[in-house]
C-alpha cells in the first residue's frame, strides 16, 4: 500500500512541475509577445491607422488612443495568462477577487 501512495505522490509531484513549467512557459512568451506586439503597435500606429481608413482629422486622437493601449498590452496578456492558470486550478475567486480590486 505504501509504494502505491508513494507512486501517487510523485505522480502528482510531476504533474504539478509539469504545470509551473507550462505557466512559466507562458508567462514568458506573453512577456516577449505581449512587447512585440506593443512595440509594433506604437510604432506602426500611422500605418495601422491608415490602412483602417482613419481620416487626417482623427489620426491624431486615434494613434494617442490606440498607443495608449498598446502600452498596456504585455500586462493584460500577463493577467490573462495567471487567470487561465486559477482557472485551471479550478480556482474561480481569486481571479474574481483581482478584477474585483482593479
Amino acid at each position: 500500500a505504501s509504494s502505491s501512495h508513494s507512486e501517487e505522490t510523485s505522480g502528482e509531484s510531476g504533474t504539478s512541475t509539469y504545470a509551473e513549467k507550462v505557466l512559466s512557459t507562458a508567462i514568458v512568451l506573453a512577456i516577449i509577445l505581449g512587447t512585440l506586439t506593443s512595440a509594433s503597435l506604437y510604432c506602426f500606429s500611422d500605418f495601422l491607422l491608415s490602412i483602417a481608413g482613419a481620416t487626417p482629422d482623427l489620426l491624431p486622437p486615434a494613434r494617442a488612443y490606440l498607443q495608449m493601449g498598446a502600452i498596456s498590452f504585455p500586462a493584460v496578456l500577463i493577467l490573462m495568462v495567471l487567470q487561465g492558470s486559477d482557472l485551471g486550478r479550478q480556482d474561480s475567486i481569486t481571479p474574481l477577487k483581482i478584477f474585483g480590486i482593479a
